[in-house]
């Protein structure tokens, strides 16, 4: 009984160490984004105090509409740029979790088959019907797990789709804008 203690042991700690894996990745795809926050809002601040020195400078209608023209122009540049940013971030974060917790679903399927096994051989006669159903559970887990997994990278690939042409209709929308 002790080998089946250390093996449920083992289990815990392994996921404790997914765990605190996963919340180190979250955290870094956060810091990474408040970084880009403080970054966009330094460009920000910079480029609206030289437009509007611009459009104090202008002496006449035409200077001050050329100056309100150019103070618009970096911020759709700027818009679409912080939106890539923060796309790339996610999907990264993303990624690394999902990769992450696909390693720690496996491992935990290993190490689940492996207390199954112990515990089959260790099981009184007549047993083995309620080892089977338990098999036939954590099977039935183990796909509906991987049956997420896919349906969440589909629609990881859809949301990439979906934004790199919104972002191209963007982009020329505001080109032709501006």
């Amino acid at each position: 009984m002790s080998k089946q203690i250390e093996d449920i042991a083992a289990a815990h700690q392994s996921v404790f160490q997914a765990l605190t894996g996963l919340t180190s990745t979250a955290f870094s795809g956060v810091e990474k984004l408040l970084e880009l926050n403080l970054e966009a809002v330094r460009i920000q601040v910079a480029d609206r105090t030289e437009g509007v020195k611009q459009v104090l400078a202008a002496r006449d209608p035409q200077a001050l509409l050329s100056a309100q023209k150019d103070l618009l122009k970096p911020v759709a540049q700027h818009t679409l740029d912080y939106s890539r940013r923060v796309y790339e971030i996610t999907s990264q974060t993303q990624s690394a979790l999902t990769a992450a917790a696909s390693e720690q679903l496996a491992a935990n399927a290993k190490q689940v088959e492996a207390l199954l096994e112990n515990l089959a051989m260790n099981s009184p006669v007549g047993a083995d019907a309620a080892v089977a159903i338990v098999r036939s559970a954590i099977q039935a887990a183990n796909n509906a797990a991987a049956s997420v997994q896919k349906a969440a990278e589909q629609a990881g690939e859809l949301a990439r789709t979906n934004y790199k042409a919104a972002t191209d209709a963007f982009s020329g929308a505001a080109g032709k804008a501006l």
